[in-house]
């Protein structure tokens, strides 16, 4: 019964990452099958009638400097929630693709004492919709995306953070690495990666919103 139970827990949660269209019963049928093989198999069937998202994960080494000790749990939660509104934000406002955070958690802490330096290492979950339909977004891509994104706004990142809480006061930059380039510490290597390059900006992150207009391309 339990496992009966989480079963249909999970179908709900995924009904409601879908969206409204898909859950109404009224106008469309849920194929409850189909469902279950995306659970399962993290991929939808190939003959599927339902238009599921794409999960998409990356984890990234974001170097937070200057500090001499690990944050404790409470801190940790706020600078991954910080983090997932950062996204939420600069994700909300541009319309290359549609895709939305599902979670920012920081899994691992490793603090260099003689350079005061403290390396989150930090994993970023998201649903990607395909519009079109064939839109292509891969997992390579997606991570230079996100790493990428806060080099090129590690100032307004650092600021919401000192809005968000004082705790965050005494950081004065932010990087973020691939986890095996981390250490050469080398961002002209990952300058050469990026995939969005910011046509023009229409506002920045200010008192804890971004607020941007600008288009982003490949």
């Amino acid at each position: 019964m339990v496992s009966k139970y989480t079963r249909m827990f999970k179908i709900c949660l995924l009904l409601l990452s879908l969206g409204t269209g898909a859950a109404s019963s009224n106008t469309v049928h849920i194929p409850v099958t189909e469902i279950e093989y995306f659970l399962e198999n993290g991929q939808a069937p190939e003959d599927a009638d339902m238009t599921f998202p794409t999960f998409l994960t990356s984890t990234i080494i974001l170097s937070v400097n200057p500090l001499d000790r690990i944050f404790d749990t409470a801190e940790v939660t706020v600078f991954g929630q910080a983090l997932k509104y950062f996204y939420e934000q600069i994700f909300d406002s541009q319309s290359e693709y549609d895709l939305t955070v599902r979670a920012v958690d920081v899994v691992d802490q490793d603090l260099q004492r003689g350079e005061k330096i403290l390396d989150m290492e930090t994993m970023v979950d998201v649903n990607f919709r395909p519009s079109p339909e064939d839109q292509v977004l891969t997992q390579e891509e997606f991570h230079n995306i996100v790493l990428n994104l806060v080099n090129k706004f590690q100032d307004e990142l650092v600021q919401y953070l000192k809005d968000h809480h004082v705790v965050f006061n005494v950081i004065d930059s932010i990087e973020a690495f691939s986890p095996e380039s981390q250490a050469n510490n080398n961002t002209d290597d990952n300058d050469k990666l990026w995939l969005y390059v910011i046509a023009g900006v229409g506002g920045f992150i200010m008192m804890g919103a971004l607020v941007a207009s600008y288009v982003l391309y490949k």
